[in-house]
């Protein structure tokens, strides 16, 4: 039997570098999923400390901060779109990250070679295909939970993307289906 579990990796993420950091009695200022802000009083010996707790975890201090802060951009993204949150992206970014757009945009963009822009949209239509597949939702119940401004636009939007309609991707995926169930 398999369990499935639905859980929020940062929130996870955030409770064991608290624990660690209790346990190891060092003081600090602040601690997300990424990030472990010590306090100016911080010492080699605490770092080397913390350093060696989460190696037992294979986790390991990032040396170059740039590409663990594109993979944060990556995963609030992709947060962002799985609660359906309708707020800008770059305000979303920029609040949770405390960077400057541009910033973030020239830094993305450099490690990516996408813009911030083509992987929402990107994240957004598998979004859409995971919903179609999942949940069996129409094209426009998928735009209206996804808060898209009009199902032209979501449409577009996966066509430009998948190179296929909303509609020949679901004959598609129903195709899939009937072959899966006469082969069980």
């Amino acid at each position: 039997m398999i369990i499935y579990l639905k859980y929020d990796p940062y929130a996870v993420m955030e409770f064991f570098l608290n624990d660690m950091v209790r346990s190891l009695d060092i003081p600090c200022d602040r601690i997300t999923a990424f990030e472990i802000e010590l306090g100016l009083d911080a010492d080699k010996e605490q770092i080397k400390a913390i350093s060696n707790y989460l190696t037992h975890f294979g986790i390991e201090i990032d040396k170059d901060h740039k590409e663990q802060l594109v993979t944060q951009i990556k995963s609030l993204i992709v947060q962002m779109i799985n609660e359906y949150n309708v707020e800008n992206t770059t305000d979303y970014l920029c609040s949770r990250l405390h960077y400057t757009y541009r910033y973030i945009s020239l830094l993305f963009r450099k490690h990516t070679h996408f813009s911030i822009e083509s992987f929402v949209i990107f994240q957004k239509v598998e979004k859409i295909k995971s919903l179609a597949i999942q949940e069996n939702l129409t094209l426009t119940e998928i735009a209206f939970r996804m808060n898209y401004c009009s199902v032209a636009h979501a449409s577009r939007q996966f066509k430009q993307t998948t190179g296929l309609t909303f509609q020949e991707f679901q004959k598609i995926m129903a195709a899939r289906r009937r072959k899966v169930k006469l082969q069980n």
